[in-house]
């Protein structure tokens, strides 16, 4: 039994040190594939940062300051973004699904192939992003209005 035992716990470490993942506590500097789901980083400063494939799910990240980071594959599912700078930066592939963009920039940004179905996008910035497949279904739109069925890379408002 006690072998057994040992014999897991050899598996799981070596299972850890292979999946190339970084579990990281919420006072740890942010890096890419980091697990950092969960915490409160308000106002967090980070311009330039490679931070791809991190899994930030239901953190606060309100008016993170995060221009030009690379944030590509990463899971920001139902994140607190609003008011944040994401000026220029990668988010192509990422998961924003339900997330809070409210009063975000996300001018200049890849949000190619991007779930954002049911973000907040109310008075955020698209200004010269790259919307490519980018899904907004559910998501409530810059100006307020809700986004229906079909909308990909753009939103096609729901008709009453």
């Amino acid at each position: 039994m006690q072998i057994q035992i040992r014999q897991f716990i050899l598996l799981a470490i070596i299972s850890l040190l292979s999946s190339n993942t970084l579990y990281a506590a919420c006072g740890d500097q942010p890096a890419a594939k980091a697990q950092l789901n969960g915490c409160d980083l308000k106002g967090i400063n980070l311009p330039g940062a490679d931070l791809h494939a991190v899994n930030f799910s239901a953190s606060n990240l309100t008016g993170a300051n995060l221009p030009g980071v690379n944030l590509a594959a990463s899971q920001l599912a139902q994140t607190n973004l609003e008011g944040a700078n994401l000026y220029g930066s990668r988010l192509d592939t990422a998961n924003l699904q339900g997330a809070n963009l409210k009063g975000s920039n996300l001018s200049n940004t890849n949000l190619e192939n991007t779930n954002l179905k049911n973000a907040n996008l109310k008075g955020a910035s698209l200004w010269n992003s790259r919307l490519v497949n980018a899904e907004f279904e559910g998501a409530t739109w810059l100006n307020g209005e809700r986004c229906g069925k079909g909308s990909l890379g753009r939103c096609i408002p729901v008709t009453p």
